[in-house]
């Protein structure tokens, strides 16, 4: 069975690499036991650009955690591409609309013992309006003032799910910033 890749038209050649299977990208790094993939949704121009980050449900490993919504890839006939969208839309109800860039990757333990490779995507979503479900207890969308403070306006002291992982969403900022300059460029706008 042929796996089932993200569409090419809606990632940009920056991500296209990664629209392989698990099977393959563990082969290919076999210091790793497993691989995860997160989706940070990036929302709004600049400078009034956002990111939805999702609080982690009392029934999972670090409950009470900030981070963007992620999932293992597990199912060997998906890229791991196709799984984040996957992983988005039953995490929040929304769908990839466009995959620009890496935001940044991290490698952890969880208690079984096994190392994880856990990679960060800056997303554009489709519009909508997130709704919390499965592994989360609920979901805000932050400004870099508010992750580089670790305090959110609605929820108050944030805690994220490691460093590593706060360090990626702050670097997020930038490379959308960027993206978003790019684009306007293109059409033809002033940066």
């Amino acid at each position: 069975m042929a796996a089932v890749s993200f569409p090419a038209r809606r990632l940009s050649s920056r991500v296209e690499n990664y629209n392989i299977t698990p099977t393959t990208f563990l082969a290919n790094h076999p210091q790793y036991d497993s691989i995860a993939v997160a989706a940070l949704v990036m929302l709004g121009d600049r400078p009034n650009t956002r990111a939805l980050i999702a609080k982690r449900d009392t029934n999972v490993n670090l409950p009470g955690r900030w981070e963007a919504p992620f999932g293992f890839c597990n199912n060997p006939n998906l890229t791991l591409l196709t799984t984040l969208d996957q992983i988005l839309q039953q995490e929040t109800n929304l769908r990839i609309e466009y995959i620009p860039n890496v935001a940044g990757t991290e490698t952890f333990r969880i208690p079984s013992g096994k190392k994880v490779h856990k990679i960060t995507f800056i997303v554009q979503a489709q519009n909508g309006v997130p709704t919390t479900l499965h592994d989360y207890q609920a979901w805000d969308v932050v400004s870099l003032d508010e992750v580089a403070q670790a305090r959110s306006i609605n929820f108050g002291p944030l805690v994220f799910f490691s460093l590593p992982h706060r360090l990626i969403i702050l670097a997020a900022f930038p490379k959308y910033d960027e993206i978003l300059s790019f684009r306007s460029w293109c059409r033809g706008g002033t940066i």
